[in-house]
């Protein structure tokens, strides 16, 4: 179904509780992924870039995607979203607390805005896990940086990251950019 999709809006819709392989959602597509109030479980083969296969979701730059409604969880995946795209989480539970990892991270964001909304939670692995981050990556192509907005009534349940590949401090402020309105964090903020 996501192989099928193009920048013509189309919602997928989980009936019932899944399990399944990872998914890659390549560019360019406007996608929602409405969970219908299940669980979708990556429990088989991971996705990502070439080398670095170990996501349970990865989302390309280009691309509009949407999860609402439900939960993603896994415990083969050691990143659960891998996220280039715009990216809407609207009353969704990421649920990394069984990643694959010593230091696995439920969400990562490389590119694009983000809009983390409704009654949204974000929850990492106790013990080394990573709630979400922004990376500024413009060595990897990804001259943008992360815009993310925070506005949710959920539990943010892990560290938050703001990091880059080497750029400089300065460079990556000027791209990257957390906005946070309303937030119930149970972890740290750390500013690389």
């Amino acid at each position: 179904a996501v192989a099928d999709v193009g920048l013509t809006p189309v919602t997928i819709t989980l009936l019932a509780d899944a399990t399944g392989d990872g998914i890659k959602v390549e560019a360019p597509k406007n996608i929602t992924f409405d969970l219908g109030g299940h669980t979708y479980n990556v429990d088989g083969t991971t996705v990502g870039s070439s080398g670095t296969e170990t996501n349970g979701f990865q989302l390309q730059k280009g691309s509009a995607v949407t999860f609402k409604n439900g939960t993603i969880t896994s415990d083969k995946a050691k990143i659960l979203i891998q996220n280039y795209s715009d990216l809407t989480l609207e009353n969704v539970v990421l649920d990394g607390r069984n990643l694959d990892d010593a230091r696995p991270y439920t969400l990562s964001l490389n590119n694009g805005n983000v809009n983390i909304t409704g009654n949204t939670s974000i929850l990492a692995k106790a013990n080394g896990g990573v709630a979400f981050d922004l990376y500024y990556w413009p060595d990897g192509g990804y001259l943008d940086g992360v815009q993310v907005t925070v506005n949710t009534t959920g539990t943010i349940s892990g560290p938050i990251e703001l990091s880059q590949d080497g750029t400089g401090a300065d460079e990556a402020a000027k791209h990257n950019k957390l906005t946070i309105q309303n937030i119930n964090h149970e972890g740290t903020i750390s500013n690389y």
